[in-house]
């Protein structure tokens, strides 16, 4: 870093801590503050190991002015490997103020715990009179190839099945997490059930939510739920919810009791015990009365 002292001397700095996955692409910014009256910008160098990071020989479209600089002209050299070279002047009254002056475009081609500094060198800049504007201090900046990216966990789900009308829930057998970047995302497919009904995911613990309706389509659905990191990583995991129609008897499944599921009934409840069942004794041990109440009523369509 160098630093000088004088007044209305502007400073121009690269952040520390960059990082991107290998093979894949970084944005590096090349910021001014205490800018006045900045109207030109000549020769501003990034040097960098060209083993880490990469621009293509002559593709001077990497380069870009940033939001503080927009509108200015762009003169650019990326010949030379390891080097970046850029000029810039407006038009009209100066800039002030603070931001991104330029932003980079780097390939990452370092292999994971790799990093290179960012080391800024030279720059002139001139103000809308023609006059130098000093440089209090040039902030060099370093970028690291983040390690080898490991995609989030996510447990099995068990299956479920939920009546029309009510709420059933799908717990994983683990919650999303992730051993290195964090989880983004959190999400279900899909969040409509045919014929009526919600699904829902918590991202924090991946509890899934199934709320058929009253139309819902009976019998299983098929449901997909994905867990993103922030590198774009992602693990799925299958759930099954079968909706039920919750009619008494129904031992199929299809919205109504059959003859043979009314005789089944009446069946299983003549094998626990007499019919009907006296005042003394009360009904047979283990038979369910409003069940089978409610079968028969299902049946006489009443």
């Amino acid at each position: 870093m160098t630093v000088a002292s004088a007044q209305e001397c502007l400073t121009v700095s690269v952040p520390s801590g960059l990082a991107a996955a290998p093979g894949g692409q970084t944005v590096v910014p090349i910021e001014l503050s205490d800018v006045v009256d900045l109207i030109a910008v000549t020769d501003l160098r990034l040097i960098y190991d060209a083993g880490v990071l990469s621009i293509p020989e002559g593709d001077e479209s990497r380069v870009a002015t940033g939001a503080l600089l927009a509108g200015f002209a762009l003169g650019v050299n990326v010949d030379s490997p390891g080097e970046v070279r850029i000029s810039a002047a407006g038009i009209g009254a100066g800039v002030n103020g603070a931001g991104t002056a330029f932003e980079i475009a780097f390939d990452v081609v370092g292999s994971g715990g790799q990093c290179t500094d960012l080391n800024l060198s030279g720059g002139i800049f001139e103000n809308s009179t023609g006059g130098a504007i000093c440089v209090e201090a040039r902030i060099d900046g370093g970028f690291c190839v983040a390690g080898m990216n490991q995609p989030p966990t996510l447990g099995e789900y068990a299956p479920i099945a939920v009546k029309r009308g009510e709420l059933g829930m799908a717990v994983p057998s683990t919650p999303p997490a992730d051993p290195d970047d964090g989880v983004a995302s959190v999400e279900v497919s899909p969040t409509v059930l045919p014929g009526g009904g919600s699904v829902a995911v918590n991202a924090a613990d991946g509890v899934v939510t199934v709320a058929p309706s009253a139309t819902a389509a009976l019998g299983p659905h098929s449901l997909t739920v994905t867990a993103t990191d922030t590198i774009g990583a992602s693990v799925a995991r299958e759930l099954t919810a079968t909706v039920l129609s919750g009619v008494p008897g129904d031992e199929d499944n299809d919205g109504a009791v059959s003859q043979a599921e009314m005789d089944a009934a009446v069946a299983a409840y003549r094998q626990l015990g007499p019919i009907p069942p006296t005042a003394d004794t009360g009904p047979p041990v283990g038979v369910d009365l409003k069940e089978l109440t409610a079968v028969l009523l299902q049946f006489r369509g009443l």
